[in-house]
């Protein structure tokens, strides 16, 4: 910025940046118990560094509220489900193998999600939307067991044989 006008719209360039903050150092000095040197920040130079300094803010709030806004639209992205739901299937057994019936299985995250055993411990849980999901295995009782699915639209996936420790 090469004009002196101070009603001027123009963003400072560097060399007004530096020169302002060399002006205010000295004056934070200055008022800090240094010696006081001749001069001082004219109301012009305060103008000035008052500008810079708004503009600095308002940079720097644009970056935040930027910021911002991409979080918000990673974390609304991630919860979309990817495409239509999926189903996933699989048995519970205890170590002997033996089927468990009437265990809850469900989808860690999604409500209304979930399903119980059959008598040969066989469980299918459909509609689950597509992406990776934690399916959850619960007994009362019993400590339970949480395995990771990766969902495809419209296809099926098998978690295989889930064990739960039974006493």
């Amino acid at each position: 910025m090469s004009t002196d006008n101070p009603s001027s719209p123009e963003i400072p360039d560097e060399n007004d940046l530096r020169a302002l903050r060399e002006a205010a150092r000295e004056q934070v000095e200055a008022s800090a118990g240094a010696p006081p040197e001749r001069g001082g920040l004219s109301p012009y130079q305060r103008r000035r560094l008052i500008h810079a300094l708004r503009l600095s803010a308002a940079a720097v709030g644009s970056v935040l509220v930027t910021v911002l806004l991409i979080l918000g639209m990673v974390q609304s992205l991630e919860a979309r489900p990817a495409g239509p739901p999926g189903t996933v299937t699989g048995r519970v057994t205890n170590f002997a193998g033996i089927s468990i019936m009437n265990v809850v299985v469900r989808v860690e995250g999604l409500d209304g999600v979930q399903t119980f055993t059959g008598p040969s411990g066989e469980f299918t849980l459909p509609q689950v939307p597509a992406g990776t999901r934690r399916v959850v295995v619960e007994l009362p009782g019993v400590s339970g067991v949480t395995v990771p699915a990766r969902v495809v639209p419209r296809q099926t996936v098998d978690v295989g044989v889930l064990q739960l420790y039974t006493p």
